[in-house]
């Protein structure tokens, strides 16, 4: 099909400009030489060229095996026109229309070119000149000027209208030349980054401080919040233990001896022989004295026949039920140089037991009697006082039993007395003897029950 566009002219070639002058004036040839230029084919609408299935020429087209022909090769159409590009021109239009000046018929001569580059083109003595003037150096202007006559617009080039009948075939892509391809690099791997030991630590370390916070927080809450809980104690149950029962004077003491003085009689006299003539055995034996009538003498009447006035205190805090006067028949005996010796003769002493009830003010009523109490009892014990090694009585202790003595001179012969307590049986008893031995047994004596 012959190409209704297809132009017999040849592109005139065009010598490159050699001023910028030049240039501006060429342009509007240029203009004129490419009507059909994209750049000055303003009005003309593009239509869209469809989508066209490339086709080829080796693939095989469907059979008509199920009875659909082939669609008809379309004819390739005839090669496009070669097209040269040209630089856009410039579109500002002119603010008022001028008349193109009259066209030269050959480019200005060269020196009128170079005096006018020479205005244009401000150099450093021209500047020095000026500042030797006493003038400021200014600018010289550059101005591009359009080309006369104002930009000129081709004619609209006509739309490409295909044949009727045919079917429109995409242009040909052809592919490059093929290259070998670079062998694929694996990137070489990286060290690993050092482990951020410093940021876990302070990590840590604020975690640790706020479990701790977070601790002290709920432990505030736990103690101030919860209610006191109701603490209950056992209650012991008191077990009954026998209540242990002491034994009676009668009992600790066995054997009695009963002796017998009258009202007329002499009673101290009577005491002492009747009590030398008994036989005494080693130990403890209860004097029972009573009158010619049978009649049981009382404490306060033996001290009073035997002429014994002892303090207010003394008789009054003693049992008057509750007391023996015994005989104790003593081993330990010393000779006239203060020898220990230990007799086959024992020797006969007196003593008294008595329960008291109140101690303390025994104690008290036995310190003030320790003045008179050698005087009142040294016939009775048959004591020596000018023999005696102190003055006053001393301390002793036995048993975990306080003692008060005075020996006259020496232990077998003296004046002991103390106050016994038994705490298991809340009970307290009073001993006065004429030895450290009567003294030391009668201890023993209510302790070991």
């Amino acid at each position: 099909m012959p190409d209704e566009t297809k132009s017999d002219q040849k592109p005139t070639q065009l010598e490159p400009p050699k001023d910028i002058e030049e240039l501006l004036k060429e342009l509007p040839k240029i203009d004129s030489l490419n009507p059909s230029s994209p750049s000055t084919d303003l009005t003309s609408p593009q239509r869209p060229i469809p989508p066209q299935r490339p086709t080829s020429p080796s693939s095989p087209q469907p059979s008509g095996v199920l009875g659909v022909l082939p669609p008809p090769r379309p004819q390739s159409p005839p090669p496009p026109k070669p097209l040269t590009l040209k630089p856009p021109s410039p579109l500002t239009p002119p603010s008022k229309p001028t008349l193109p000046p009259p066209r030269q018929a050959g480019p200005p001569p060269r020196e009128d070119r170079e005096d006018k580059f020479k205005s244009l083109v401000r150099t450093m003595d021209e500047d020095l000149e000026a500042a030797r003037k006493g003038f400021k150096p200014e600018p010289k202007p550059f101005e591009i000027k359009p080309p006369p006559g104002g930009p000129r617009i081709g004619p609209p080039t006509p739309p490409l209208i295909p044949p009727s009948g045919a079917r429109p075939v995409a242009p040909e892509i052809k592919l490059g030349p093929t290259e070998r391809t670079k062998p694929l690099e694996i990137p070489k791997t990286l060290p690993p980054l050092p482990p951020l030991k410093r940021k876990f630590a302070i990590s840590t370390r604020f975690l640790i401080i706020a479990i701790l916070i977070l601790a002290g927080f709920v432990g505030a809450w736990y103690f101030l919040t919860r209610e006191p809980e109701e603490i209950v104690l056992p209650i012991p149950t008191p077990i009954q233990t026998p209540t242990p029962v002491p034994k009676t004077l009668s009992q600790l003491i066995t054997l009695v001896n009963q002796i017998t003085i009258s009202s007329t009689e002499n009673f101290l006299n009577a005491l002492t022989s009747k009590k030398l003539r008994e036989p005494t055995q080693a130990g403890f034996t209860s004097l029972n004295i009573i009158d010619e009538n049978g009649k049981l003498y009382s404490l306060p009447e033996i001290f009073e026949r035997l002429n014994i006035i002892p303090p207010t205190g003394i008789l009054e805090n003693l049992d008057i039920i509750e007391l023996a006067i015994f005989a104790y028949g003593q081993q330990e005996m010393f000779d006239d140089k203060g020898l220990l010796i230990f007799a086959n003769v024992l020797k006969t002493k007196l003593g008294l037991i008595a329960r008291t009830t109140n101690p303390e003010l025994l104690r008290n009523a036995l310190n003030s009697w320790e003045i008179t109490m050698t005087d009142d009892l040294k016939n009775l014990f048959n004591l020596s006082t000018a023999k005696a090694t102190s003055q006053t009585f001393l301390d002793n202790i036995y048993g975990g039993t306080d003692i008060r003595y005075r020996n006259f001179p020496y232990a077998d012969n003296s004046i002991d007395y103390a106050i016994v307590n038994l705490p298991r049986f809340n009970l307290n008893y009073f001993i006065i003897t004429n030895s450290r031995e009567g003294t030391y047994s009668a201890i023993d004596l209510l302790q070991n029950q």
